[in-house]
């Protein structure tokens, strides 16, 4: 029985190579958000964010060592199988197996036309129809040149997914190929030492030195691992061991420490400014700055416009052409009181002309 599902944001072959940006962001974000909240303090953040990476590494690694010490179950007799084996990661593996075990059930060569040094072979697939109720199936056309090891398919497997599609594994099974072709192995699938992940943050360490790291870590963990059943040998293994690391403590007594900064400039080719400069933007466009007013679109501005444009009436209280009637009026209060007061002086003077 063998676990072929790994979550992918966590296992060493994961797809993140096929992942769309914001696909590989969302992934990201939703891992992350397991170990962070918009409550955290900036030291705190630090902490859980250090404590994901550590999971994640190990994880990375625990699959590594899966991958270069577990011999997976083989379903063919053919040699590039096995030598597929020795390139891939285990799960990368499994895919590429699937790929041949279907190339030798589920295709069939129709023709072979010649093209000079080279050849292009039409080959049905009897696991993809040409339509969905129809009985034919699709045909692929693989073009190979065997000097100098070109192989193309019309499926496009390799172009979409970096792996090789059963139609070129047909014609490299026809071919009498026994070795996995080198040129179309992507070495983020591969179990290269060149993929093993380095951690050398506790200790200085140059970037051009990574790859003796890892050979020299490759080197440990395999004598290991084939000296575990011999006892004597392992502890034999063990006195060596203590002997160079004594030898290298008197030649180096004092361990320098890393320097995060002269670490990263280092990596990124470039030196450290004496002086920084920040300048203060006078605006901010970022998200919730600024007004918090809903956007109107394009067919309420033209409504509004259009509103806008209208003769307003007059109202019959004001006399005014403001937008209101003499119910909603705002001077209404004023011009009453205006009339009131009138008519009392006005009412005054008529008494006092008939006295």
């Amino acid at each position: 029985m063998r676990h072929r599902w790994i979550p992918a944001f966590l296992r060493n072959e994961d797809m993140s190579g096929l992942m769309r940006t914001t696909s590989r962001s969302e992934s990201e974000n939703r891992y992350f958000n397991r170990f962070t909240n918009p409550d955290l303090t900036l030291v705190e953040f630090i902490g859980h964010f250090e404590s994901a990476m550590d999971i994640q590494r190990y994880t990375q690694k625990k699959n590594d060592h899966e991958s270069r010490y577990n011999r997976p179950e083989f379903r063919t007799d053919w040699p590039l199988e096995k030598d597929a084996a020795e390139l891939f990661t285990l799960n990368i593996f499994y895919e590429i197996q699937d790929e041949i075990v279907a190339s030798i059930a589920k295709c069939l060569s129709v023709n072979v036309e010649q093209m000079g040094g080279s050849e292009k072979y039409f080959i049905r697939d009897t696991d993809v129809k040409k339509w969905k109720d129809s009985a034919q199936f699709e045909v692929y056309e693989v073009f190979y040149c065997s000097s100098d090891t070109i192989l193309t398919c019309s499926c496009r497997r390799y172009e979409l997914y970096g792996l090789l599609c059963r139609h070129i594994l047909y014609v490299l099974r026809m071919n009498n190929i026994k070795e996995f072709p080198r040129e179309y192995v992507l070495d983020r699938w591969s179990k290269s030492d060149e993929n093993v992940w380095v951690d050398t943050s506790a200790v200085a360490c140059d970037t051009s030195s990574n790859a003796a790291i890892r050979a020299i870590r490759r080197i440990f963990e395999d004598t290991v691992d084939r000296l575990v059943p011999f006892k004597e040998k392992l502890d034999l293994y063990r006195l060596e061991l203590s002997d160079l690391l004594a030898k290298a403590e008197a030649d180096v007594p004092v361990l320098m420490r890393v320097n995060n900064k002269d670490t990263f400039c280092s990596m990124l080719g470039v030196t450290e400014p004496e002086r920084v400069v920040i300048k203060v933007p006078r605006h901010s466009a970022n998200k919730g700055t600024g007004s918090h007013k809903r956007w109107k679109n394009m067919d309420e501005l033209i409504q509004n416009a259009a509103e806008s444009s209208k003769k307003r009436r007059t109202c019959f209280v004001c006399g005014k052409a403001e937008g209101h009637n003499s119910r909603t009026c705002p001077h209404k209060d004023e011009i009453n009181a205006a009339n009131k007061r009138t008519k009392r002086v006005t009412r005054s003077s008529a008494v006092n002309y008939e006295e």
